[in-house]
């Protein structure tokens, strides 16, 4: 079965206003561009770390509250840190 969202993200050709730099590719080279591009499939591994929340600082300019916050989501993966 595909993955909706990895489907919908990869179809998206000219950004969408959640990305703050939609489609930006200033500095990549060819190669990096298509590894990185979603709408190319581009495919690469995400790397997690932990970080001192006096450390975070967050804003947004999205005005619509999403159904949880991103504390709510990642507090199951975290208690062991």
């Amino acid at each position: 079965e595909a993955d909706l969202f990895l489907t919908a993200e990869q179809s998206l050709l000219l950004g969408h206003p959640l990305h703050p730099t939609p489609k930006s590719r200033e500095g990549l080279s060819e190669s990096e561009s298509r590894r990185y591009s979603p709408e190319l499939h581009g495919s690469f591994p995400l790397h997690w770390f932990a970080v001192d929340r006096s450390l975070v600082a967050t804003d947004s300019a999205w005005t619509e509250g999403g159904p949880a916050t991103a504390d709510e989501l990642l507090a199951p993966h975290a208690a062991g840190l």
